[in-house]
């Protein structure tokens, strides 16, 4: 890589980290390009060199981050066997991505908050958000195969089950601020998970 690409691409990763912050902390609609700007301490023509404007800049941050959170995810589907290893592949990505990216895990919860009316939402995140169900949903289906899960619930219902309470504890440390460790919340999710969802006799 030469030193005109090093320095290009050290600029986008500055613009895209304080753009992530500013997002969180304004929303969409409430961050300018001048906003961004101040955080960069650069002028709005420098950003408007890398990005088209704050769509596109708002559009990178989401795929980026996104796409390298769904890698982890199926490298949790593919690079172990049985239940218990995939479900532990999930969690400890969500932590090791939630710790590296605080940033990113704080503005997707404003943006929860919000609304999905309330920013653009990237064409190609459907498919990437089909796939995620997919992959979590081949990792619930082991659990079930091995009769560690029960077995009499809806389609799909386990699986959105899970995702809703990893990403619920992911929001609750945003909510703590995001200053402990992410790991006791996502372990206390799965914990619920498994309550709930482990097969009994008795059932």
């Amino acid at each position: 890589m030469s030193l005109r690409e090093r320095q290009r691409e050290a600029a986008v990763a500055a613009i895209v980290e304080a753009a992530t912050t500013v997002f969180s902390r304004n929303g969409y609609h409430g961050t300018s390009m001048e906003d961004i700007a101040r955080a960069c301490d650069c002028a709005p023509a420098t950003i408007y060199g890398y990005f088209k404007g704050k769509e596109a800049l708002f559009t990178a941050i989401i795929e980026s981050h996104i796409t390298r959170y769904f890698e982890g995810v199926q490298a949790a589907v593919t690079e172990t066997e049985g239940f218990a290893a995939g479900l532990k592949a999930y969690l400890d990505n969500l932590v090791t991505f939630g710790t590296e990216h605080s940033g990113f895990v704080r503005l997707l919860d404003a943006l929860m908050r919000e609304g999905p009316s309330s920013h653009p939402k990237p064409e190609s995140l459907q498919e990437i958000e089909h796939a995620y169900l997919v992959a979590v949903d081949s990792i619930v289906q082991r659990g079930i195969d091995e009769g560690a899960l029960r077995d009499d619930a809806p389609d799909h219902a386990l699986t959105a089950s899970l995702i809703g309470l990893a990403h619920s504890g992911a929001g609750l440390w945003v909510y703590k601020n995001a200053g402990d460790d992410l790991a006791p919340y996502i372990d206390f999710a799965g914990s619920l998970f498994l309550d709930g969802a482990t097969r009994r006799d008795d059932r």
